[in-house]
């Protein structure tokens, strides 16, 4: 009986964990600016293939190992109502590292929020189908040469 009750617990979880869509790359690029104080930062950017039809769909956050960015799409993406099977879609992030005059990093007190589901995996985007919290686990992120800006 208790078997049957954690299978029937964790069956809705597997479901959940998104077959959605197919992962085709995650690459990360970091960047500095050429001006002083401009700062550096990483350009997150997630390809994937709708493997169904998929009605009212929202991204909501990037996960990368323990930091959360906002996961944004082109605002064609955001208007659209449904997704049919094989469409693409890209989602990216950016986390952005502020210099101060002297070339300092600029950091503000913030609280590290948690992710809303433990992961392994070095990224997991977390988005909406409906009105349901679904997770996207990415098995590998490859890393893309530096970009030093004029």
């Amino acid at each position: 009986m208790r078997i049957y009750l954690t299978v029937l617990f964790f069956l809705p979880m597997f479901f959940a964990c998104s077959q959605d869509f197919k992962v085709v790359e995650m690459t990360s690029q970091k960047w500095s600016g050429g001006a002083a104080g401009s700062g550096r930062g990483v350009d997150y950017t997630l390809k994937l293939v709708c493997n169904k039809k998929i009605k009212r769909l929202k991204f909501n956050k990037l996960w990368v190992g323990k930091e959360a960015f906002d996961a944004v799409v082109d605002s064609k993406v955001k208007q659209k109502k449904r997704f049919l099977k094989n469409d693409t879609i890209i989602v990216t992030a950016s986390k952005q590292v502020k210099l101060d005059q002297y070339g300092y990093e600029v950091t503000e007190d913030a609280i590290m929020p948690l992710p809303p589901v433990q992961f392994s995996t070095p990224a997991m985007l977390v988005y909406k189908v409906r009105r349901k919290y679904r997770y996207l686990f990415v098995k590998e992120i490859r890393e893309l040469d530096k970009l030093n800006m004029p």
